[in-house]
């Protein structure tokens, strides 16, 4: 999780969500043997679009819910480098972080977005960040260990095949994931579960190796240079 957060980053310039995205789209792949996935994206909602929205004396999600198409270039092998430049790609081309969305079909009523299939998506990914990065161990309030019921009515109406929620917490990554009743078979629902596991691990290796090349070259051509500057004296 360290990795992650930290060093993971620096191999493609990419966010934590970005690559998040990125081992769920590669073990969506896997999964199913798909090349793209229209997913919904879930967000506080908290986004800063001019300078006279001041959201500072505001708490709580506004919370934002956009789709996303994840698609990767026609290739006889995919491999996990171009599945995450693809998503960094396709994610930032978002205006505003997607909270456009839904002011257009919600509040502006717009026509195309209003005909849109309205069935659930076959997967609705939310990272939540790291829920406790403000606590101090030392605090008077910490976060409760016991459980706190459900976050969300189960009134609620379901949006996708498979929910996805991640969240850092005590230093580790973690996912809830919730399937939508009686829509996979025990085996499948696992074998997601394996295949996200593998993917997570699969690109934090991945970028870790990358970074220990670009290191690599970066060595070979500093000590070259030197060897130039020697011969020049």
């Amino acid at each position: 999780t360290r990795a992650l957060l930290g060093e993971c980053n620096e191999a493609y310039r990419t966010s934590v969500t970005e690559l998040l995205l990125s081992a769920v789209f590669f073990a969506y792949q896997q999964w199913t043997g798909e090349t793209s996935l229209s997913l919904e994206l879930e967000g506080h909602g908290r986004e800063n679009l001019f300078e006279q929205a001041d959201l500072s004396e505001t708490i709580g999600w506004f919370t934002s819910l956009f789709p996303l198409l994840l698609t990767v270039p026609n290739q006889a092998e995919l491999l996990i480098g171009d599945i995450i430049k693809s998503v960094k790609e396709l994610y930032r081309a978002l205006p505003s972080n997607g909270i456009g969305y839904g002011l257009l079909r919600q509040i502006v009523q717009d026509k195309q977005l209003a005909e849109l299939d309205c069935a659930p998506s076959p997967l609705l990914f939310n990272y939540l960040g790291q829920i406790d990065a403000g606590v101090v161990k030392e605090a008077a309030f910490q976060v409760a260990p016991e459980h706190v019921g459900h976050n969300i009515s189960e009134e609620n109406p379901v949006l996708a095949d498979l929910t996805l929620t991640g969240s850092v917490q005590n230093g580790q990554l973690r996912f809830q994931i919730v399937a939508r009743t009686g829509h996979f078979e025990t085996s499948e629902f696992l074998q997601f579960t394996q295949y996200l596991e593998q993917a997570l691990v699969g690109c934090v290796e991945h970028c870790l190796m990358l970074n220990t090349l670009k290191l690599n070259n970066k060595n070979s051509v500093t000590q070259k240079n030197k060897k130039v500057e020697v011969i020049s004296i």
